[in-house]
């Protein structure tokens, strides 16, 4: 997400417009990149500023993110300085991307101070800063870059230092070169037509974007479709004719933005927004607003919560990753400590050898050749004794191992089978994460890992802190998700496994078709008759089967396969056996049918 120079001059007019003399009533740093001061001024307002190299924007609105327990330093410093000052003024640097925010206040003995705010929204170099009004430099968002780091400036002038302490220099504005915010139509055609021809380097587009400051990859772009030319074409075999198509496209839009006459716009498929609808998509792909700040927090609540999203499930993957390693490896050792209980014959072989060899043994021996008359053959077996033990008390002491061992294999057989459904539950969750598709799916996922006794690391969504210190968790309610098959018949799909086993074992009828992917991690998916009584079997035509089995295959592990077995039975024949972990049932009386997954062309109810 970038921010140029002219949809900024939109935000800062309506900012103007709108929040000069406003209040300071709260400051918040959601995250690293994100601070949001609360203002109020008639009615309460959020300005919200982000500094992520890839979400750049300062726009006003609500992004619903949760607020760190523990402010940074640099929110301190901000509360310190700008709780309950008011905002005087609002100006933009040149064309450029770098907005100043002046704030007014008055201290305890009445004196006026001025405090401003930088914003500069310059890519991998974006901060904030906050000055005071020598312009002095009292605290920045994020590191600012020393004077080793990263290259020297193309054009020979000394690095800023905009650590604390130093003074605040802006950046440097490029000398003769015009903006689309201020410059005259002769100044912007000369820059255009008069330009010599060696600086024409690289792609046409970026080389437009250095004639007029203001300009944004996408304007820049669009300029060119609208004037008819390629943008990717060389910009050193550009014509003065084919400039003259530009000039006549960049003039009457240079006084669009002079005049402030803005129209937002933004292709959310394709990422891309800019002060005014692009002629490069079709007007079906393009949504405009009303505002410049309407725009950027619909892109910046989609792009941020995107993000948290993507932490989100990178962290639950990672933890549900290591649980289904653990329970892979426990399957794995308790099949070897099964492989060793088959001992438990050999004991029991021993005894019966010793016995029927009594009068043979002499107390202090340490072995016992005989002949095990069980195998045809009748091999001749060494036996180890005890030497200290009678021949009666070494038969006793291998029926004794032989109970043992029994006792053992029957213990192992049923920790196998728990060990199993563990590492089947784990895939399944797996699953689940991987297929979520809004931030609430994957909260529920974590609350029913917390219901099962298992703590996921960091930042645990959906918690909230209370005054005690304490912390409660809040159960999330979504829905499943529906599907309208025809006009007669409705399926609904599991989210996760507590409501897997809330769609099946709970608001399941006992005649309704209930679908699964034969033995592999899904969803559970429910087909009702939707006017058919509860005591009545509605029977569904072969067709909404099909579509029925294709969405329960595209909602399990097997969605990028061909070919995929579905079970699918009448919720009757579905039971939960005691003491299972959500969403593991066990079913019969149950046919399978083999679908390719696939979602039906009709939307989601």
């Amino acid at each position: 997400m970038t921010l140029d120079g002219i949809l900024l001059r939109a935000v800062v007019t309506e900012w103007r417009q709108e929040l000069i003399g406003a209040r300071v009533d709260r400051v918040n740093q959601l995250n690293r990149h994100l601070i949001v001061l609360d203002l109020y001024y008639g009615q309460r307002s959020s300005l919200v500023l982000s500094f992520h190299p890839s979400i750049l924007a300062g726009c006003l609105g609500q992004l619903h993110l949760p607020k760190p327990a523990v402010p940074t330093s640099f929110c301190m410093l901000l509360r310190k300085h700008l709780m309950g000052a008011r905002l005087s003024n609002v100006e933009q640097h040149g064309c450029d991307r770098v907005a100043f925010l002046s704030f007014e206040r008055f201290d305890e003995l009445g004196d006026r101070s001025h405090l401003h705010l930088v914003s500069e929204w310059l890519g991998t170099q974006a901060n904030l800063y906050l000055i005071d009004d020598r312009q002095t430099i009292l605290g920045s968002l994020l590191r600012p870059a020393g004077p080793d780091d990263g290259p020297a400036p193309p054009d020979g002038s000394e690095k800023r230092m905009l650590n604390p302490g130093f003074r605040y220099i802006p950046p440097l504005l490029p000398e003769n070169r015009p903006t689309l915010c201020d410059s005259d139509e002769h100044t912007l055609r000369a820059a255009l037509l008069d330009a010599p021809a060696v600086d024409a380097r690289g792609p046409a587009w970026r080389w437009l974007m250095g004639k007029g400051s203001g300009l944004g990859p996408a304007l820049s772009r669009d300029l060119f479709v609208r004037s008819g030319l390629d943008p990717e074409s060389s910009a050193a075999e550009l014509t003065r004719h084919e400039r003259t198509k530009l000039a006549e496209w960049l003039l009457p839009l240079a006084a669009d933005v002079r005049s402030a006459r803005f129209r937002p716009s933004s292709i959310p498929a394709r990422g891309v927004y800019a002060a005014f609808p692009l002629h490069s998509f079709s007007q079906d792909e393009q949504i405009t607003y009303p505002t410049a700040n309407q725009l950027l927090i619909d892109v910046l609540r989609r792009q941020w919560q995107d993000r948290q999203m993507a932490a989100q499930r990178h962290r639950l993957l990672q933890f549900a990753r290591r649980q289904e390693k653990h329970a892979a490896k426990k399957i794995e050792a308790r099949r070897q400590e099964w492989n060793t209980s088959e001992e438990a014959e050999r004991w029991r072989l021993y005894g019966e050898l010793i016995t029927a060899n009594l009068y043979r043994i002499r107390r202090g021996e340490r072995q016992l050749e005989a002949v095990n008359y069980y195998e045809p053959e009748q091999p001749v077996l060494t036996i180890p004794l005890d030497p200290l033990l009678s021949p009666s008390d070494n038969a006793q002491l291998y029926f004794t191992r032989h109970k043992k061992a029994l006792r053992r294999r029957e213990l192992l057989a049923s920790l196998l089978e728990e060990s199993k459904a563990e590492h089947e539950y784990w895939q399944t969750v797996l699953n689940e994460i991987e297929q979520a598709e809004a931030v609430d799916d994957l909260v529920a996922i974590e609350e029913e890992l917390l219901s099962q006794g298992y703590r996921v690391e960091r930042g645990e969504p959906g918690k909230q802190r209370t005054g005690n210190g304490r912390s409660h968790h809040q159960r999330s309610s979504i829905p499943a998700r529906t599907y309208s098959l025809a006009d007669d018949w409705v399926l609904y799909v599991g989210r996760n496994n507590v409501q897997n086993d809330e769609l099946t074992m709970r608001q399941a009828r006992k005649n309704d078709l209930w679908l699964h992917a034969k033995e592999i991690p899904g969803s559970h998916a429910i087909l009702r008759a939707v006017n058919s009584s509860p005591q009545t079997f509605s029977i569904p035509p072969q067709e909404i089967l099909v579509a029925a089995a294709q969405i329960a295959a595209y909602y399990s592990k097997a969605r990028f396969s061909s070919n995929v077995p579905v079970d699918y039975t009448w919720r009757k024949h579905v039971r939960k056996p005691k003491g299972a972990k959500p969403g593991m049932v066990i079913y019969d009386h149950h046919q399978t049918v083999y679908v390719t997954p696939a979602l039906p062309v009709s939307e989601t109810v």
